[in-house]
């Protein structure tokens, strides 16, 4: 696997769903799950599906699970394979593990054994997930209709400075382009439909909505973003 791409190491309904997400918006996913059945069922759903056993270290060296962009450790009622894969990725220097927690203790034990970010089903759902490792400028992101959400930006050290009309984010009326609804500032100043020469300060948090297509093209984290570009 190349990095861009994500491995997900599970594949009950949780993970086929997260898998999914990826897919339809377009990421590469490497889907992994040692029972056939299971692997069966995604694998009319999925391109690269394996089946192989998510703990041995040399099956995951094997199939590039570690050159990943995003791992995600799927697994939710085998807490031991789920504490022990997560492990192994944290061995293999993963670049970013995302790991299910079936409950508080379960992940803070994640946590602490090295799990990036931990995610738990009954809060984060798979839909969210796979949207928030799509887009990887935006921080959450929340559906509110088909392929149309809203989603914040923290302004970093590279944007600080520059105004809103810079960065090609322009308050508009249409649903076709992404728009920035507010501006929080501080934790406690809000800037509700900003001027578009308004100019941003580090840590700003920006709230914009807008079509899961501008999202994908959302690169506020780049220095060399144009946004004469997304016009």
């Amino acid at each position: 696997m190349a990095k861009g791409q994500v491995a997900v190491l599970g594949l009950g309904r949780f993970g086929q769903r997260v898998a999914r997400g990826l897919t339809v918006k377009g990421t590469d996913v490497l889907a992994i799950d040692r029972d056939a059945d299971r692997v069966k069922e995604a694998a009319s759903l999925l391109q690269h599906v394996m089946m192989a056993d998510i703990t041995d270290r040399d099956t995951l060296v094997e199939l590039s699970v570690p050159d990943s962009e995003s791992v995600i450790v799927a697994v939710g009622s085998d807490i031991q394979t789920s504490l022990l894969t997560t492990v192994l990725l944290k061995t293999l220097k993963v670049n970013e593990i995302v790991a299910r927690a079936r409950d508080e203790l379960h992940g803070h034990a994640l946590t602490q054994l090295g799990a990036d970010r931990v995610v738990f089903p009954e809060l984060d759902t798979a839909e969210r997930l796979a949207h928030s490792l799509s887009f990887k400028a935006v921080q959450d992101y929340f559906a509110l209709g088909p392929n149309y959400g809203i989603s914040t930006v923290v302004v970093d050290d590279t944007n600080a400075g520059r105004t809103i009309e810079d960065l090609g984010l322009v308050h508009r009326q249409s649903v076709n382009e992404l728009s920035v609804v507010l501006v929080i500032r501080n934790k406690t100043q809000a800037l509700i439909q900003p001027d578009r020469f308004e100019k941003l300060l580090r840590g700003d948090v920006l709230v914009l909505a807008g079509l899961d297509r501008e999202f994908e093209r959302l690169q506020l984290g780049q220095a060399d973003g144009n946004a004469d570009d997304r016009r």
